[in-house]
């Protein structure tokens, strides 16, 4: 039965008044077309996907039958395509989300497509990172001009193979500087996005797609003093975990909020790494030079990202909003600074890790929050696991802890489930 069928009985038998009927017919109307225009994005996107591949493979069929000033116009024959796309779109189509997707998706593979062939075709040698670093800066405006989430979202892709490949995968391997423009761009058009389409679906994943790519990313700006970098990225997840916790992320269902979820993960992960000794005993051989440092890209990484994170945390102390989790990146800092060279270092982030899921089971035993408490159960197992691996403790010791632990989280959940019931 549709609601909407029913509207002049229900008006007619005087449940609802016709004002509020026509009311509720306009909310389905315009949520009705909210939802065809996202499907006509999403398919006219995959569309101008499909016919940029399928004009490739035709021309790629016969490429060894043509000419060089015939393949040269084949190879710029997508890019034109795409740019009369683009060049309809913002003059007829300009309300029109589905075609700014669309003729922006297929000129983001038309870029690709045309340098690659021109390249092959006169015998311009290079390698990929340099590709793909040319195919971004070229597509770089296109989703500020567009207004296409879709395009902004393989800009950042391809930007994030750009850096895993100059960074990790090329020899000599060199720092993706550029990668830090990619990414700027991408997170001022995120920022515009929420302002403009708070409730758009491409939001979601800038959330997560922006969080990972700096996570993978950051990693190709170490050179020589890597283990400086456990406190960048201990930065870098405080940040995420930061904005995840503002006042619009905090709205976000969990799985949409991949700020958040990548900060809290990351710290936690970077603390459980940081819990060996062995790791702190690799830290406490190098012996740093003042003149190197000066130097060293992964520093300034750490300053930069530091002070961000830092910031971050005092608007949220100001607003009285600050947790234990948003300023880990802070303690660690501490922990590092003070005592990196002794053996108190291992001993305090392994406290630190504990106090955590400790506090973290607390708290979500009192707020009645399964996932919460079950998060510190988590914690406190991963600790333990850990230093299963270091100690020397028997089987039997180690089983019978585990089995503690075991037996901790189903009377855990049972306590809080029963609590529940009772309060119905």
């Amino acid at each position: 039965m549709s609601i909407l069928k029913e509207l002049s009985k229900l008006v007619e038998a005087n449940v609802i008044s016709e004002s509020t009927a026509n009311d509720i017919m306009n909310y389905y109307s315009i949520n009705k077309q909210s939802s065809k225009n996202r499907l006509l994005a999403i398919f006219g996107t995959l569309g101008a996907i499909l016919v940029g591949l399928g004009i490739i493979l035709i021309i790629a069929h016969n490429w060894d039958n043509f000419h060089r000033p015939v393949k040269t116009g084949f190879a710029l024959l997508p890019l034109i395509l795409g740019q009369f796309a683009c060049g309809f779109t913002l003059l007829r189509k300009k309300e029109s989300q589905a075609w700014k997707e669309a003729s922006a998706s297929f000129l983001f593979f038309a870029i690709g497509s045309c340098i690659s062939l021109i390249s092959q075709v006169y015998n311009i040698p290079g390698e990929m990172g340099s590709f793909l670093f040319i195919w971004m800066i070229l597509f770089l405006p296109i989703p500020f001009v567009m207004n296409s989430s879709i395009g902004s979202l393989l800009f950042l892709t391809g930007s994030l193979f750009y850096a895993m490949n100059i960074g990790y995968w090329e020899s000599p391997q060199t720092p993706p500087y550029w990668f830090i423009l990619f990414i700027t761009s991408t997170i001022i058009f995120y920022l515009q996005q929420k302002k403009q389409s708070p409730k758009s679906n491409s939001i979601p994943f800038h959330s997560w797609l922006i969080p990972l790519s700096l996570t993978i990313c950051l990693g190709a700006f170490s050179d020589q003093y890597e283990e400086i970098m456990y406190l960048a990225y201990m930065s870098l997840f405080g940040i995420f975990t930061l904005i995840g916790s503002n006042k619009f992320n905090t709205k976000q269902p969990p799985i949409n909020n991949g700020f958040r979820t990548i900060g809290w993960l990351g710290s936690i992960v970077i603390l459980l790494i940081l819990s060996f000794d062995a790791v702190w005993e690799d830290i406490r051989k190098d012996a740093y030079q003042n003149s190197e440092l000066i130097l060293a890209p992964e520093v300034y990484a750490t300053i930069l990202l530091s002070i961000v994170a830092t910031f971050l945390a005092y608007q949220n102390w100001t607003k009285n909003k600050i947790k234990v989790n948003e300023v880990l990146f802070f303690i660690l800092i501490l922990i590092y600074t003070l005592s990196s060279h002794s053996s108190f270092a291992f001993a305090l982030v392994n406290l630190l890790v504990f106090v955590l899921g400790l506090t973290t089971i607390v708290l979500g035993t009192k707020q009645r929050n399964l996932k919460l408490m079950n998060s510190g159960l988590l914690i406190i197992t991963a600790l333990i696991t850990c230093r299963f691996f270091d100690t020397d403790l028997s089987f039997v010791a180690r089983g019978i802890l585990f089995l503690s632990i075991g037996s901790g989280f189903f009377i855990a959940n049972y306590q809080i489930l029963k609590k529940k019931e009772q309060n119905v």
